[in-house]
C-alpha cells in the first residue's frame, strides 16, 4: 500500500538516513580526535636573546596551568621549555618581555584547538629577540618578523 510507505524526503527510510548520519558523525569525530592526539606530541619554545652587548632580556612565560618564572637572559643566551598540549589542543603559552625601557607581552605558542583549523604555526617555535622586535621560526626555516617592541599595551 502506497499510503503506508515510510520513506523520508529523499527516498530513504528514516532508519537508513539515521545510520548514514551516525557513520558520518563517527568519521568526523575520529578525524578530529586523531588530529588532536597528533598535536599532543612534544612541543617546544626557545627564546634567544639577540639584543647585542649589554642587552639583558627579562622574560616571564606561563600558561593557564604552568608559571615558568622570571628569567634574565644575557646576550647570546636562550631559555627554552617543552610541553604536551592538553586533550582539547587549547594549550597556550604567553610571555612578558622587558629590555631597557621596552616592554611587551604576547602569545608565543597556541595549540590548534579541538574544533579549529589544525594547521599549527610552529611545533618547535624559535623566538629571536632583537632591538627592532621579535622574530619567529622553526628549525631549518628562515625567521619571520612578527611584532615590534612595545606592540602590546600594558
Amino acid at each position: 500500500m502506497a499510503g503506508n510507505d515510510k520513506k523520508g524526503q529523499f527516498g530513504r527510510s528514516p532508519d537508513v538516513t539515521m545510520v548514514l548520519f551516525m557513520i558520518l558523525l563517527v568519521v568526523v569525530v575520529m578525524t578530529e580526535f586523531t588530529m588532536t592526539v597528533q598535536a599532543r606530541d612534544a612541543q617546544s619554545v626557545t627564546i634567544l636573546n639577540q639584543l647585542g652587548a649589554g642587552g639583558v632580556l627579562s622574560l616571564h612565560c606561563m600558561s593557564r596551568d604552568n608559571d615558568l618564572g622570571q628569567q634574565y637572559l644575557q646576550p647570546g643566551e636562550n631559555f627554552g621549555f617543552s610541553f604536551h598540549t592538553n586533550f582539547w589542543g587549547t594549550t597556550q603559552f604567553w610571555c612578558t618581555f622587558g629590555w631597557n625601557s621596552h616592554k611587551d607581552a604576547f602569545t608565543v605558542w597556541r595549540g590548534p584547538g579541538f574544533w579549529r583549523n589544525h594547521s599549527q604555526d610552529c611545533y618547535q617555535c624559535l623566538w629571536y629577540v632583537r632591538p627592532e622586535g621579535f622574530y619567529r621560526a622553526q628549525p631549518g626555516d628562515p625567521m619571520t618578523f612578527v611584532v615590534p617592541w612595545d606592540y602590546s599595551s600594558f
